[in-house]
């Protein structure tokens, strides 16, 4: 499935550029409720997985989660750019990026990589996990 492989390849080029980064000063906010971060790398790494989507896939919706959405497609996309923002911004090495495909309505293809533990996992309909 092209989408699957598309979304490792954009998940792994995201951690290892939040990995490289991972020992650097943080500007780190506050989003809405107590303890919920976001820091310049969760918007360094959503621009760099958005503008990858936006090449391979231009007709397809975008759901990220710092941006918000944009588009409507009967294709769309999940960006989670840090998911464990705030292990991340503390220097706790468990977090990953994480990417969904759905097609009209239903979830077809998801990928979650731990560039720390250099792990990847993914899934499509119909193929497992």
């Amino acid at each position: 499935m092209r989408e699957l492989d598309v979304a490792k390849r954009i998940a792994v080029k995201a951690g290892e550029m939040l990995k490289r980064n991972h020992s650097g000063r943080r500007a780190i906010s506050l989003k809405e409720g107590a303890g919920n971060l976001v820091t310049d790398m969760d918007h360094a790494s959503e621009d760099l997985i958005v503008r990858a989507l936006r090449r391979e896939f231009p007709d397809h919706a975008i759901v990220a989660e710092e941006s918000g959405a944009v588009g409507t497609s009967p294709h769309r996309w999940y960006v989670d750019p840090i998911d464990g923002t705030t292990n991340y911004a503390h220097g706790f090495p468990i977090w990953a990026v994480t990417l969904a495909y759905e097609r009209d309505g239903r979830l077809e293809a998801g990928v979650t990589y731990a560039p720390m533990l250099d792990e990847i996992y993914w899934a499509h309909r119909g193929g497992g996990a």
